[in-house]
């Protein structure tokens, strides 16, 4: 069901409410239900490539400038990563790679290569102890962007990350470190090998969208599938793309019920404006607005749960750990009681 009959049915019912505010009310009405929880529609998934490190040739670096220069093995090695994925060098914050001298040395974004020789770095270089030419280096990537879906990032959280080369998969705990413990953990960032804790990084300043790290570093050229929940995005007017519009499992009572909630509220702003509001108690309007879409929002959960099963809980306390897979668990006495929300 389009936003703009959405939006025509609630200016038949409310007086004096155009196009423009009844479309601004059903997207409000929209994010109030995508915020209720966990929807099967908005789960998504996506691949993100961990590349191998690159350590061919050397690079020279120069105290408190930005600019790295690599040797002639160097620049073979990086050129043809200018339009790979990921690409070499990228100005957003987890796109491009990351480079650093040498082994528990601090780590830089690539923010620009010259094609040539040359890479610059997001912050001047800093390292006296490793100045000059012939400095062995890494360039890798550490630092990964959420997903996108269709074009735009609406990520909430990650379900799982899974390494599909080695079958493991990041859940749980491991998907919520904070910088401080990887600090505490490794603050030199001299792991390398196959990642299996996510952290927080920090959030781009450029797109304000988070950006995170995985750890240990990933040098092995491993894909990694990203199941993660999505918020979701505004319904668009016809003509406007990408469409979005609400899922056809999703009953479209539940979405008036709520617009009607809202709209209620704009009738009472406005009763003094348009004569045809008066004489209407908006206020139990509202109320029973509420009541219906309460119980529309139970029977739609339940009956999304029955579609598919989104989300098991463990009992406090108990946690699997990593890494686990069959064989582990018929090698060893576990007692896990899975418990269904739904």
């Amino acid at each position: 069901m389009p936003l703009d009959q959405f939006a025509q049915e609630l200016i038949g019912l409310y007086p004096g409410l155009s196009l423009l505010p009844a479309r601004i009310l059903v997207n409000r009405a929209w994010q109030d239900i995508r915020d209720e929880g966990l929807w099967s529609w908005l789960t998504a998934e996506d691949a993100v490539v961990a590349p191998a490190a690159v350590t061919a040739g050397t690079v020279t670096t120069t105290l408190g400038s930005p600019l790295v220069v690599g040797d002639v093995n160097a620049t073979a090695a990086w050129t043809p990563l200018a339009l790979a994925n990921p690409p070499l060098a990228f100005p957003t914050l987890g796109v491009g790679r990351q480079f650093r001298v040498g082994a528990g040395q601090p780590i830089y974004n690539i923010i620009a290569y010259n094609g040539t020789n040359t890479i610059t770095l997001d912050r001047n270089y800093t390292e006296a102890a490793n100045v000059g030419a012939g400095q062995t280096y890494q360039i890798y990537k550490v630092y990964y962007a959420v997903p996108q879906f269709n074009g735009v990032t609406d990520f909430l959280r990650y379900f799982s990350i899974t390494n599909v080369n080695y079958a493991y998969s990041i859940v749980g705990k491991f998907l919520s470190f904070n910088r401080e413990q990887l600090d505490r953990m490794d603050p030199q960032r001299g792991s390398f090998g196959d990642a299996y804790i996510l952290g927080s990084y920090k959030v781009d300043p450029t797109t304000f969208n988070p950006v995170h790290e995985l750890w240990p570093g990933p040098t092995d050229g491993s894909t990694y599938m990203r199941i993660y929940q999505r918020r979701g995005q505004p319904m668009t007017p016809a003509g406007v793309t990408p469409v979005v519009d609400i899922p056809p499992t999703l009953s479209p009572s539940l979405l008036m019920s709520r617009a009607e909630y809202q709209t209620s509220l704009w009738a009472m702003k406005n009763v003094n404006r348009y004569p045809d509001l008066k004489g209407v108690n908006w206020f139990q309007v509202r109320k029973d607005a509420l009541a219906q879409y309460t119980v529309e929002l139970v029977k739609q959960r339940r009956q999304d749960m029955e579609i598919f099963k989104n989300t098991w809980i463990l009992p406090k306390g108990q946690y699997l750990g990593f890494p686990v897979d069959a064989a582990f668990i018929q090698s060893h006495d576990v007692d896990l009681m899975f418990m269904d929300i739904g």
